[in-house]
């Protein structure tokens, strides 16, 4: 539970220094997203994440500006991707972890105008469905990517292994 709270706390102020500090900048790194990602792979137990995740999401949709549960929805759906992700893969290193990243990090840049978009049928707010691939989205990702992997190193180096995320079918040696 301090586990937890800690990294809600960890989360809220990285919102901070993102909207708060680096709001300068064209474009910054999703500290959330790269946080959410890295406990997947690190991770335990596979609901010590839900909690984080959600308050995460929540922190985002505070900051945003867009409608409320974009960003939650947008990371949930991103960090089961990324489980899925983990599961299919048989070791976990740095080309791995540098997949999950892009991947991730594209589909939530999908996933929030994609949402904003049905939210805004629901409210019946119509506006028109927006996803703009411009070099400020390809340099985010390359942030997420450097700063990912760069997480990824240190936690590594420090003496924590990834936690292999088997699939329920075990491979089976091939027969000669």
């Amino acid at each position: 539970m301090k586990n937890i709270l800690l990294l809600i706390l960890l989360l809220y102020f990285l919102i901070l220094f993102q909207t708060g500090f680096l709001n300068f900048l064209k474009t910054v790194p999703n500290f959330v997203l790269i946080t959410i990602l890295t406990l997947a792979i690190f991770q335990k137990r596979e609901n010590f994440n839900l909690i984080p995740l959600l308050f995460g999401g929540f922190f985002l949709d505070i900051f945003s500006g867009l409608p409320f549960g974009v960003a939650t929805l947008s990371l949930v759906l991103v960090y089961f991707l990324s489980l899925f992700l983990l599961r299919i893969f048989l070791k976990i290193n740095f080309f791995e972890v540098a997949i999950i990243f892009i991947l991730s990090s594209l589909l939530y840049k999908f996933l929030i105008p994609s949402f904003n978009y049905l939210f805004g049928l629901i409210s019946q707010n119509l506006q028109p469905w927006q996803f703009n691939f411009t070099y400020l989205t390809l340099i985010e990702i390359i942030l997420n990517l450097v700063l990912g992997i760069i997480v990824f190193g240190l936690i590594k180096k420090y003496g924590l292994q990834p936690t292999h995320h088997p699939s329920k079918r075990q491979l089976q040696p091939a027969s000669r």
